[in-house]
């Protein structure tokens, strides 16, 4: 935020920036399944405040957030950030087979994202015609695996093993 932006309610330019907190300390963001105790901090929030109407709203550095991401959160914190950037046929070559897993294994991971578990289980079930037994197992540890391992699950093996075994 900058002294000359205008306020998102009123489009003045009457904005002051500061922090919320306590003496010492800095309200932060902390992303979903930081490493705990490592990453108290998280990404401090910075606040906006207009003079003429009263709002005030809160903004991060966006580069500072995914360095957070990438350095301090867990394997299922960071594979959104992965796909977001490098899409879902990311590290897949360009054939209707590997985009076809690669939508699967992305559909699959946005149900898990949106906690929406039970969907997710039915779901796989009805993409690899697997048990119910076998699905739940699959799907339930589903946030944890990586994806060499979720690309596996549906039929994907990459040409050299050493990579594939490399990234699990």
């Amino acid at each position: 935020m900058t002294e000359s932006e205008c306020c998102p309610r009123c489009n003045v330019a009457t904005v002051v920036n500061g922090l919320v907190g306590t003496p010492g300390a800095v309200i932060a963001f902390i992303p979903d399944h930081a490493r705990p105790f490592r990453s108290v901090m998280g990404v401090a929030l910075k606040y906006g405040a207009c003079l003429s109407c009263g709002h005030v709203w809160t903004h991060l550095d966006p580069s500072e957030l995914r360095r957070f991401i990438k350095t301090q959160t867990k394997e299922p914190g960071r594979q959104p950030l992965d796909e977001i950037d490098r899409g879902p046929y990311r590290d897949l070559p360009s054939t209707e087979l590997s985009q076809e897993i690669g939508l699967k294994v992305a559909e699959i991971d946005a149900l898990v994202r949106s906690g929406s578990i039970g969907k997710a289980v039915r779901r796989y079930r009805e993409l690899r015609g697997v048990t119910w037994d076998q699905a739940i197992k699959d799907a339930g540890n589903w946030a944890e695996l990586k994806r060499p391992a979720k690309l596996a699950l549906f039929g994907w093996v990459p040409k050299k093993k050493e990579s594939f075994d490399d990234l699990l």
